[in-house]
């Protein structure tokens, strides 16, 4: 029912939409699915010479890195994979 949203996942969500507007590699970059199994789907955006990518969590689950990546939503850096407890989305660019 409406009014009980949670609101950490609704302001996360928001952030997303945010950043999907005001980043060139996201408004402009060509778009390829990066990973799709269960539990996660990722799509990659690659624009000039920097990729971004974004992985949806339906819930617990890892996406492999190749090295390190930086979160565009929280500055958070993930090294060797990039993981979720709980179904959100991560955005973010290798390092």
């Amino acid at each position: 029912p409406w009014g009980g949203e949670d609101k950490e996942l609704t302001a996360h969500f928001r952030a997303c939409g945010c950043l999907r507007k005001t980043d060139a590699t996201l408004v402009r970059g060509d778009a390829r699915v990066a990973g799709a199994e269960k539990g996660l789907f990722a799509v990659t955006r690659t624009f000039a010479s920097r990729s971004v990518t974004a992985v949806a969590f339906s819930g617990k689950g890892a996406y492999p890195l190749r090295g390190a990546a930086k979160d565009l939503i929280t500055g958070k850096m993930y090294y060797g994979s990039v993981s979720a407890e709980e179904p959100k989305t991560v955005i973010f660019e290798e390092r």
